[in-house]
């Protein structure tokens, strides 16, 4: 049974559609808006879709069509030489590395967005605490017992908030 490798690497693509004008002409005018045939279309984007690295089994109705037969043809495993079968591995090689990356990356971010959050939402606990016990008339040293701030950011908070009027 043949094993099928991915069209949409840029290797097996420029075999298909770089090596063989006729396949590419067949491709273009499927998806172009006009096209009265929009069969071609949906076989083509399902040869795009359904045949993944190391497909072993193809759908009969691709089969059936002489261009999408042609184009499988090109993506069998047994088509490639050991050096592009080396390529090709490297590439997706290459591509999971980047989706594990930006995948650690997207991570950080997050944690550090979350971080960041709590850390403005504490701050913000804290300013309203100091605020609404200096309304209630606590003195600062009672507000610094309360909310774990020193006498220095206690009257910062209250000279940002227009509270002292010295």
């Amino acid at each position: 049974m043949a094993r099928y490798l991915d069209p949409k690497n840029d290797l097996i693509f420029k075999r298909i559609f770089g090596e063989h004008p006729r396949l590419l002409v067949s491709f273009l005018n499927a998806l172009m808006p006009l096209a009265p045939d929009r069969r071609m279309a949906v076989l083509w984007l399902r040869f795009l879709s359904e045949v993944e690295d190391r497909t072993e089994n193809i759908s009969p109705d691709l089969l059936e069509n002489e261009e999408i037969k042609e184009a499988l043809t090109l993506c069998e495993e047994a088509a490639f030489t050991t050096k592009e079968r080396e390529w090709y591995e490297y590439y997706w090689d290459l591509v999971r590395t980047e989706k594990g990356l930006v995948e650690t990356a997207k991570a950080e971010g997050l944690a550090e967005g979350r971080a960041i959050s709590l850390a403005k939402g504490e701050a913000k606990g804290q300013e309203r605490t100091v605020l609404t016990a200096y309304q209630n008339n606590f003195s600062i040293e009672q507000i610094r017992m309360f909310s774990g701030l020193n006498e220095d950011a206690i009257l910062e908070i209250l000279k940002r908030n227009d509270c002292m009027n010295n």
